[in-house]
């Protein structure tokens, strides 16, 4: 995390580092923070999760779309699943076998429209 003034201006995660789009990245962020991954712990409303994402959404300052966040999403968790599917096997750490079933099961709860 980098601070400004003493408040969070910029968050970092080098676990899977790589060039992409800014939407890539918010998408992931929205997870974590709405958060949406089945994991949380946290006792909300989707309805207030998803007002979450708005929230981020509006404070990020690019206008993407609330739908266009969860469609990259649910590539996002297919994407690290097969990549976190795959890790174990070449990094010898059998740790990470379980996390690919983590995300697929996420990613089918994401409230995607039609």
């Amino acid at each position: 995390m980098t601070f400004v003034d003493g408040h969070v201006a910029s968050l970092f995660d080098f676990d899977a580092a790589s060039p992409g789009h800014g939407i890539w990245d918010l998408a992931y962020l929205a997870y974590r923070l709405a958060p949406l991954a089945e994991d949380a712990g946290i006792n909300i409303t989707m309805d207030e999760r998803l007002a979450r994402i708005e929230r981020l959404i509006e404070s990020y300052g690019i206008p993407f779309q609330r739908v266009e966040i969860l469609r990259t999403l649910a590539t996002r968790l297919r994407e690290l699943a097969t990549y976190t599917d795959e890790r174990p096997e070449r990094t010898g750490n059998p740790v990470e076998q379980a996390s690919d079933q983590i995300e697929l099961a996420d990613r089918s709860a994401i409230p995607i429209p039609t």
